[in-house]
């Protein structure tokens, strides 16, 4: 009924057009105000009259065919969204449009005639084929028709562009239907419709590398909803996505949720969807057992790159902003990434419909002060607009469709709360208008899960009375009842699936009780050893950097103990985690409200799992992997006179030599060293108290600096990580009652060998030898332990270095000179004020900036200083005031201070 008004309404607007002077009658009168003119233009009127009755026409045979392929029901979408035609066209453009539209009308006649052959498999590829075509046509159709600013946006060399492709659908459109007459298979390149340039993608493909990204963080094809399911929220999600641009339609779409209501399997079902319909810009699904790989500040790198993998002008603007800026390229500011990875390339663009980005489980790219900048520049330029046709430098472009899932915490809502271009929607909002709905869903989803043992349950609750109890017993929560059907079907050693079953039903449990049943059967409480055991392998798996395989978790398990205690754990809990059965897939919780569970007491009890008391046990297997597999030249590497880019196989050598464990704790030893002060007499799950621990950990580190130092370099370089070197190297400094003054002693001389030669390192692992060690100075300790291993390196008579430079590091991050400069009392952060007005507090390790630009003088920053704590900065002004700052956040927490 809504189309039919739509329509309705469009047929209104088209009389109403006979009266408004278009695009093309202002130009012709303005020459010649002819009869022949305006033949002319009731001739168009009239073409565009009868096109919204071939709009009719189409929306009624896509709804039929939306049962096959989902294409259908969008193309119904975007052409239903246009509220009234407005030609702005030339005539003959118009006409082009016109032709295009009649042979979507006469292609789709056809299909109602054949439609007996729609279930016919060899015809499939074909009606795929047309419904994407007809998708891509609709959005042109839209643009054309209701963007006033889309000839405008539009060059000479584009309008040719877009003669050319709109008779491209046409003959693309012809073909299917010759093909599918003919029950042949026709292959039909369906492309958006984009300004293509001819690019030098080799060149540009390697200077993006380089960028920040999120790998493996992509849809996953097994995550989606099932089919059918979640009609209400995905229909709106469709409806939202294909609006036409304009004041009133939203750049992002927040969707928020409880745990384990869905909103991830929506996720991947719209990223899915519109990878298909080559809409998908980017897609970036977080974890939190993942954020080394895929965190907050990533994600602008990841869609920059992920958007140029699909419009060349993105990516040679793109490329065009980068290229000769190593720190731009590499850089962690969330408002330069913003500007120069999203922004600006974003200006060449020139996509016709919505570029769909998907972000998923936002509240797990880190934590609230991680994630900060991250959400308040995505709603900062999501809403700032200059003009209702001008894309300004701080604005989200138009056609960018940005779904958010999120659970609701209380960061994320005040950040996007009351912002324009924003829409905050509760998924409960889009379901509990038909809470019957979530439950057919969740039918669907126990149906489909224990079909192979349906037979045996009907015999105990006959006609689905078993998926009814379920459903009920899930409180309308998909992940409760994926859960339990998991449990059911592992059911073993002599317990009935049956009997699973109904134990479930009668006592009806929440989320959590339903985990710390599936624990409480398999491992017993009263067992200290067995509890043991299971926060020590548990504790591993959340304390783990990135996600590993059972495999790797034996590895480094068996530096300590018997690696079949992993197993032991891991294998019992398929309901639970992934990579029980497949010893090579990476062990991950099926859902993230189970890791949620352990880690928190009030909820998991006796089953807590710490993970910070598992870090130094890590950090030893980490040390002990590390002193028995580094060696020099680890990848058997034929020249040294070679770069490591020059190496062809070199990432088949990597995967060889180095292997997954050897590279995790080379990457990440530094982060398990580190641990609060405030743990440091806690016990880890080995039962051996920390102290002890460390005292081991001293041991392997006096090895690895003596003996594996540079061959842990060289897995650095080839693997391209050195900038995590110094920060590793902190890490030991920084340890907890270090009290072994050679320790501390070679950890600064590496860190300064480190600083100093890491740039011809990271080109070419072999210049470690060759060009850092010999030019190290006479006094490095570093210099005088390996030196004398390596008689065919150089000599220098002269020109090595007399002592390590006082410079060691160039900070650049201020638009203006630097006028003050102070440590933070535990000397990891320096804070510069500048005469741009602005304060910036700088890691001492990496060099990075990791807070700020801090905004609120008028004029420049005269003078900054810490507080004993550490927590806050003062600073004064010329602009006669004093501000406090938080060290952290930038808020300002005191002043302006006046008086002066």
């Amino acid at each position: 009924m809504q189309r039919e008004e739509a329509l309705h309404q469009a047929r209104q607007d088209l009389d109403s057009v006979r009266h408004i002077p278009s695009m093309t009658r202002n130009i012709e009168s303005a020459v010649d105000a002819s009869t022949a003119t305006a033949d002319a233009l009731r001739s168009f009127a009239d073409t565009w009259s009868s096109l919204l009755g071939k709009i009719e026409v189409f929306t009624r045979v896509t709804d039929r065919l939306a049962e096959i392929h989902p294409y259908a029901k969008t193309a119904c979408f975007i052409l239903s969204a246009i509220p009234k035609v407005s030609i702005v066209a030339q005539k003959t453009r118009d006409e082009s449009l016109c032709s295009l539209m009649e042979t979507i009308e006469d292609i789709h006649s056809f299909l109602l005639g054949a439609e007996p052959l729609r279930f016919i498999e060899s015809h499939r590829k074909c009606f795929e084929d047309m419904g994407r075509l007809t998708v891509e046509s609709a959005y042109l159709i839209q643009d054309y028709t209701v963007d006033k600013s889309f000839l405008k946006r539009m060059t000479t060399q584009f309008l040719s562009g877009l003669e050319a492709k709109i008779h491209q659908y046409e003959d693309q459109f012809k073909a299917l239907k010759k093909g599918f007459q003919g029950r042949s298979i026709v292959h039909v390149e369906i492309t958006v419709f984009r300004c293509l340039a001819q690019v030098e993608d080799t060149a540009k493909a390697t200077s993006l590398q380089d960028m920040p990204y999120a790998k493996g963080a992509g849809y996953d094809l097994d995550k989606g909803c099932l089919t059918g399911t979640r009609k209400a929220v995905l229909t709106e999600l469709h409806q939202w996505i294909n609006r036409p641009d304009g004041e009133n339609t939203p750049r992002l779409l927040v969707l928020t949720g409880v745990a384990g209501c869905g909103k991830s399997a929506i996720a991947h079902t719209i990223a899915r969807h519109y990878d298909k319909l080559k809409r998908l810009g980017s897609g970036v699904f977080f974890e939190r057992a993942d954020q080394a790989q895929c965190h907050s500040g990533n994600l602008l790198g990841t869609m920059a790159r992920n958007i140029a993998n699909m419009d060349q002008q993105w990516k040679t603007a793109l490329y065009d902003i980068i290229k000769n800026d190593d720190d731009l390229r590499q850089t962690k500011r969330i408002s330069r990434q913003m500007e120069s990875f999203i922004l600006e390339p974003a200006r060449a663009l020139s996509i016709i419909g919505p570029i769909v980005i998907v972000i998923d489980a936002l509240d797990e790219s880190g934590d609230v002060t991680a994630r900060r900048d991250l959400i308040q520049s995505l709603a900062k330029n999501a809403a700032e607009h200059l003009g209702q046709y001008h894309l300004s430098s701080a604005e989200l472009p138009s056609n960018f469709r940005i779904l958010i899932t999120t659970r609701l915490e209380k960061d994320i809502w005040a950040t996007f709360s009351d912002k324009q271009y924003v829409q905050l929607k509760p998924i409960d909002s889009l379901d509990l208008i038909n809470i019957k709905a979530i439950d057919v869903d969740i039918a669907a989803l126990v149906e489909k899960q224990l079909a192979g043992i349906a037979a045996i349950l009907e015999k105990k609750l006959p006609e689905k009375q078993w998926c009814q109890a379920l459903v009920l017993s899930s409180d309308h929560l998909f992940q409760w009842a994926a859960t339990a059907c998991l449990v059911i079907l592992e059911a073993e050693g002599g317990i009935l699936q049956t009997e699973i079953l109904l134990n479930f039903i009668r006592k009806r449990r929440t989320l959590d009780e339903l985990y710390g049943t599936i624990l409480a059967r398999e491992f017993n409480k009263g067992s200290t050893r067995a509890m043991h055991r299971f926060r020590g392998v548990m504790g591993n798996i959340l304390a783990a950097k990135e996600p590993l395989s059972m495999d790797s978790h034996k590895e480094l398990w068996r530096q300590c103990d018997d690696e079949d205690v992993v197993e032991s754990i891991i294998g019992r809990l398929g309901s639970l985690l992934s990579g029980t059965k497949d010893k090579d897939t990476t062990v991950r919780a099926l859902h993230t409200s189970f890791f949620d569970f352990l880690t928190k007491r009030s909820r998991s009890g006796a089953y807590f799992v710490d993970p910070m008391q598992h870090n130094r046990q890590l950090a030893m297997a980490c040390l002990r992997i590390m002193n028995s597999g580094l060696k020099f030249n680890i990848c058997d590497l034929d020249s040294s006179h070679n770069l490591n880019a020059d190496v062809s196989d070199l990432a088949v050598r990597v995967q060889k030599s180095i292997g997954t464990v050897l590279s995790y704790s080379c990457r990440f030893l530094g982060d398990h060293l580190q641990l609060p002060s405030n743990d440091q007499h806690i016990h880890n799950d080995s039962g051996y108290p920390l102290q002890q621990t460390d005292r081991h950990v001293y041991i392997e580190l006096r090895e690895f600096f003596h003996v594996r130092f540079l061959y842990w370099l060289e897995v650095l370089s080839l693997e391209k990580h050195m900038n995590i070197a110094s920060r590793l190297l902190a890490a030991i400094l920084s340890m907890n009652q270090l009290e072994d003054p050679e320790l501390v002693a070679f950890a600064k001389d590496a860190i300064s060998f480190v600083n100093v030669f890491a740039g011809p390192i990271s080109e070419s692992a072999p210049h470690i030898y060759l060009s850092a060690l010999p030019f190290a100075p006479k006094s490095s300790l570093i210099a005088q332990q390996y030196l004398p291993q390596y008689h065919r390196t150089l000599n220098l008579a002269s020109g090595s270095l007399a002592r390590w430079p006082a410079d060691l590091k160039l900070l650049e991050g201020h638009n203006g000179s630097v006028t003050s400069v102070a440590y933070s009392p535990d000397g990891k952060h320096i804070a510069s004020g500048s005469s741009d007005g602005t304060i910036l507090v700088w890691s001492t390790e990496t060099s990075e900036i990791v807070a700020g630009p801090f905004k609120g003088h008028s004029d420049w920053v005269r003078v900054v200083a810490y507080s004993p704590d550490g927590k806050h900065i003062a600073s004064g002004s010329y602009d006669k005031t004093i501000r406090v700052w938080d060290a952290l956040t930038g808020k300002i927490v005191a002043g302006p201070f006046k008086g002066h």
